[in-house]
């Protein structure tokens, strides 16, 4: 085992699993370097606390922290287990990222952004550098955070060592994808009330408005994004806005999609891709 297995090793034990090597850790993430040290023996390693050091010291972030007197180690940041961040709560940027692979983007946008597995949900400052983090589960899908709302709503931010930015699951109103954006109740019905003044009788989602509602919006343009509640279909709409009360049977312009995933993967991604 080289030293970057190892390093992997010491980050799965302090992040996820302590036990596999027989190791305590409190409720701020900390352990004894001694017992890691120990444990690294009994799997065969014999590392030095020197080694260690210069190992921590050799990532491109940090992935470990030492307290002052350097027998104490955590993980800074990733963790499954449930450990407390002692560190002041921070306040975060106006806007911060998270990368993501586009087959997560249905379930980010109906519910939002969500721990999962982990105590946090891992935000960047960069947008690159977030990026980078989505590639690792497949083609990467930038999300946008409006961090600033969220901090004067009541949601807590950490800022780690490296720079990683941790809060709770994230409603999915805060979010923007590309130009899209997931919307409130009220602006919703607003948009539906438009959508119902401006249909026809002949206008190919008459026979749909009972059961849409709106979803999404762009906020480059007044293209709107209807979900149909009898059968998951979406509807792209082209709202005109227009002020006098009348009705069209070609207008608004609307596209229709199967499901919400089918236009993820067709129309969502030609607009993220132009922008």
């Amino acid at each position: 085992m080289n030293g970057n297995d190892i390093s992997k090793l010491i980050s799965y034990w302090l992040r996820h699993h302590p036990e596999d090597g027989g190791l305590v850790i409190d409720e701020f993430g900390w352990t004894n370097t001694t017992d890691l040290l120990y444990a690294l023996r009994t799997k065969g390693y014999e590392i030095k606390i020197e080694e260690l050091f210069e190992m921590s010291n050799s990532f491109d972030k940090v992935r470990w922290e030492f307290n002052l007197e350097k027998d104490r180690i955590r993980a800074t940041h990733g963790h499954s287990i449930n450990v407390v961040i002692d560190k002041d709560i921070a306040i975060p940027p106006d806007v911060l990222y998270h990368g993501t692979a586009i087959r997560f983007l249905e379930d980010i946008i109906a519910g939002g952004l969500k721990s999962m597995s982990r105590q946090f949900v891992h935000l960047s400052a960069e947008a690159d550098e977030a990026l980078k983090v989505g590639q690792r589960h497949g083609k990467s899908i930038l999300i946008e955070v409006d961090s600033q709302s969220m901090y004067k709503n009541g949601h807590i931010f950490y800022n780690t060592s490296d720079n990683v930015w941790l809060t709770k699951d994230i409603p999915n109103s805060y979010l923007s994808f590309g130009p899209w954006r997931t919307m409130d109740g009220e602006e919703g019905v607003l948009l539906k009330k438009e959508l119902n003044r401006e249909v026809g009788p002949n206008h190919q989602l008459n026979n749909r408005l009972k059961t849409l509602k709106a979803f999404m919006k762009r906020d480059d343009q007044d293209d709107c994004l209807f979900i149909d509640s009898s059968d998951n279909t979406v509807h792209d709409v082209h709202l005109t806005w227009n002020p006098q009360d009348y009705y069209s049977n070609n207008y608004p312009r609307s596209k229709s999609h199967m499901s919400l995933g089918a236009w993820l993967n067709s129309d969502f991604m030609e607009d993220y891709n132009f922008q």
